[in-house]
Order: C-alpha cells, then sequence, then structure tokens
C-alpha cells in the first residue's frame, strides 16, 4: 500500500512540474527561422503557403517524393530534382511564403498561392517557361532575364477606405 502511495505521489509530481513548464503545441520554442529566397530548379508544381515558420513539405507519388531535392542553405531554399523530368503532374511541394522577398524560377514549373498571402514586398525573376499566379497584399516585382519574356496578367482590387460592415 505504502509502495503504491508513493508511486501515486511521485507520478501526480511529475505530471504537475510537466504541465507547470508550459507547453508548445508541437511548436519550436525558440524563435522563428527565416526562408527569404526561394529558388525553383525543378519542374514541379509549388504552392505557397501562409506560414510563420520556414517549413516545406512535399506529396506525391514515390518516383516524385524521391526525385524531388530541398535544400536550404541559410535563409535560401532551392527546389532540384535528382532526374530530369517534368514532375508538375505527379505532386506537389508546399512552401511557406510568410517571410519570403525572392523567388526565382529557373525552370518550367508551377508556382502557385493557396489563399492571398501578405508580403509586404515581393520580387520575383522569371528564368524559365514557368507558370506563376499567386494572390498577395503587398507590392510584387516582376522581371524576366535576357533569355525569358513574359506575359503578365494582372488583376489589382483595391477595398475603400470607408469600407463598412
Amino acid at each position: 500500500m505504502k509502495k503504491r502511495f508513493v508511486f501515486s505521489s511521485v507520478l501526480t509530481l511529475l505530471t504537475i512540474l510537466s504541465f507547470a513548464s508550459g507547453s508548445n503545441n508541437g511548436e519550436p520554442v525558440s524563435t522563428k527561422p527565416s526562408l527569404s529566397t526561394l529558388i525553383v530548379d525543378a519542374n514541379v508544381s509549388i504552392v505557397l503557403v501562409k506560414n510563420d515558420y520556414a517549413t516545406a513539405a512535399v506529396s506525391g507519388d514515390a518516383k516524385f517524393t524521391k526525385n524531388i531535392t530541398f535544400r536550404k542553405t541559410g535563409d535560401t531554399l532551392v527546389i532540384g530534382y535528382v532526374k530530369n523530368r517534368d514532375y508538375k503532374e505527379r505532386g506537389v511541394g508546399y512552401v511557406s511564403a510568410n517571410q519570403l522577398k525572392n523567388i526565382k524560377i529557373n525552370s518550367s514549373a508551377r508556382v502557385r498561392s493557396y489563399e492571398s498571402l501578405r508580403i509586404p514586398k515581393l520580387d520575383v525573376v522569371i528564368n524559365g517557361t514557368c507558370e506563376f499566379s499567386i494572390s498577395n497584399v503587398g507590392e510584387l516585382n516582376l522581371s524576366g532575364t535576357k533569355h525569358f519574356d513574359f506575359e503578365e496578367v494582372r488583376q489589382e482590387r483595391k477595398i475603400p477606405a470607408g469600407w463598412g460592415f
């Protein structure tokens, strides 16, 4: 009986201490890592999503997940491939976009946003025959290299200052 009481007391004490130390709900406790530059060197579909943490994920069939590479150096993420193939229809790469400042597309990738992003200033360089379609609340600067021209279709929506509900 005494062992049972000591064991339950220790278990209760450990439980109280673990909850008292705070919970992080699976989120990193340290400062947010930065991801300011995205370089796409593969023929893939990329979806930019709102996320405060610099994360990247891939979803698709086995050939896609095996042959697509994500390499992070400093605050730059480079999406590449092991075999030079067209992977746009085989899967999707998801990249958090909240901290992005630069995107360079060096392939025939498809880059889109899942929802309206809030990037204050985003510079995009097109260096391939790609599809780029995002919704952003902020300034977007598109440019092409000397080898690639681009056709820009831009829709700007402005909400009146006196908008009331």
